[in-house]
């Protein structure tokens, strides 16, 4: 994860730590938050610009802001806010 923020308040980098995730065109993904590994499933509906996933958290649905071969912007909604993350690939 290269970017998040919570509402106006951004995350600083140097809290996101080694987090990655890493989507594949199966279906599949695997991801790395605070140093533990974990995989899920995801779809991607192209008529509402959802993307939801399944994982050990159980199914979530966010909303996709914007999408290119190298960069994935999505919102989703928790009991905290409203959160954008941002992914670049390398």
């Amino acid at each position: 994860m290269t970017e998040m923020q919570l509402g106006s308040m951004k995350v600083p980098s140097s809290e996101l730590g080694e987090n990655t995730t890493a989507f594949e065109a199966n279906g599949t993904y695997k991801a790395v938050e605070q140093g533990e590994a974990y995989s899920g499933k995801w779809t991607f509906d192209p008529a509402t610009q959802t993307l939801t996933t399944n994982d050990r958290d159980g199914i979530e649905k966010s909303k996709v802001i914007k999408l290119t071969e190298k960069e994935l912007v999505f919102e989703m909604t928790d009991s905290d806010g409203i959160w954008r993350m941002t992914l670049k690939s390398p």
